[in-house]
């Protein structure tokens, strides 16, 4: 691992092509770098704030419940792994202590305001926490007080119900998410019923995307449709379900070329969501295992932004994406490195925005999206 200054360029004289070592180096610079600035506020924090991971001081007197902050505690799970980062060792268990007293009586959590039931939120928070407490390194039921551990052990659970009765059927990443989450909850309280749930919502998205890639809004976006196929690479790592490994690989094969056919400027920015970044956790699992995509890969790392959105407010979520990536960086890829556009990473400041809709976001915004998509079906 290399151990990096957040404004310190890459230059390794060794290498002469995007390897599998230089693209490590440039995952670790940019996590070492955020890592460090979430390190000196918890230190700052006061007592009662550790555990609490809030993006910048300002938060802290404020009133918005944001559980996707919480995300945090899987790149510090990932750290403590790494030996990197010297944080105290019961953080990851206050975090997730912290996100389980966030949660709604419903089983869901927010992410802008007070009673907000998110689905993405719920999501991808459920499973970062989960995740974080499967680490290895943690035994979390002998770690905790026997309070806390009853609390996050029914608050998982409670996640688990409310994520397999619920689905998004706009967001393909955020379905995705929520089926990862189900089979990672699955494994953190040992209830079989939700990997069960994680298998049908894979099965029916894996179906349904053959064809039209990992749509987002009615339509093909490249930064989202990478986030998917992220999540789809942890979920084909995670499960022992050989059924559902060869639906990924089957359903990705056809992303990979669907992508190989295409000119890259003309798919950035101009997507259903307009995104200008791409998520390379997938690629590196996946270049691996189908033996395809390298080409591709190489030129969107060589070329775009590969670290989503380096604000104070999105270091939380992008950090669980840098380290994954990171971890299975291990495919040289041939592009020569004088090419590649070495994208700055300097984390800013950003103020978190005001939610709309606020009044009808405890009941649930992804309920409206599907009954706004079923008139819509049903007039046509």
């Amino acid at each position: 691992m290399v151990n990096m200054r957040p404004d310190e360029k890459i230059e390794n004289p060794k290498e002469t092509s995007l390897t599998a070592s230089y693209r490590r180096g440039v995952y670790t610079g940019w996590i070492m770098g955020a890592l460090s600035k979430l390190k000196q506020r918890q230190k700052d924090a006061q007592p009662t704030h550790r555990g609490r991971f809030l993006p910048s001081e300002p938060e802290q007197s404020t009133s918005l419940r944001n559980s996707r902050w919480q995300e945090i505690v899987l790149p510090i799970a990932w750290a403590m792994r790494q030996g990197l980062g010297d944080f105290e060792p019961d953080l990851v268990l206050r975090g997730v202590v912290f996100w389980a007293g966030l949660q709604n009586k419903c089983g869901s959590f927010p992410q802008y305001c007070q009673r907000d039931s998110d689905f993405a939120a719920t999501a991808f928070s459920s499973y970062a926490t989960a995740a974080a407490l499967n680490e290895s390194a943690l035994d979390w039921k002998l770690m905790m007080d026997q309070s806390d551990h009853l609390q996050v052990e029914k608050c998982m659970t409670l996640a688990g119900h409310w994520l397999s009765k619920n689905n998004e059927m706009v967001y393909t990443n955020q379905q995705m998410a929520s089926a990862l989450a189900l089979l990672e909850i699955s494994v953190c309280v040992d209830n079989s019923k939700f990997a069960f749930t994680s298998k049908q919502k894979l099965t029916e998205l894996c179906a349904n995307n053959k064809l039209i890639f990992f749509m987002e809004k009615k339509g093909f976006d490249i930064g989202y449709s990478t986030l998917t196929v992220e999540m789809m690479a942890r979920y084909f790592l995670r499960t022992e379900d050989i059924e559902c490994k060869e639906m990924i690989l089957e359903t990705v094969a056809h992303y990979l070329k669907f992508l190989e056919e295409r000119d890259l400027s003309l798919i950035f920015s101009r997507g259903s969501r307009g995104t200008r970044w791409a998520i390379p956790g997938g690629f590196e699992v996946f270049i691996t295992h189908l033996n395809a995509g390298r080409r591709i890969f190489g030129e969107i790392f060589s070329s775009q932004d590969v670290r989503h959105l380096p604000d104070v407010r999105h270091i939380h979520t992008d950090l669980c994406r840098l380290c994954f990536a990171c971890d299975h960086a291990v495919i040289d890829l041939a592009l020569p490195i004088e090419n590649n556009r070495n994208v700055e990473y300097s984390i800013i400041e950003g103020k978190t925005k005001p939610a709309r809709f606020c009044w009808i976001r405890k009941f649930g915004l992804h309920r409206f999206r599907r009954a706004f998509q079923w008139i819509r079906s049903a007039c046509r």
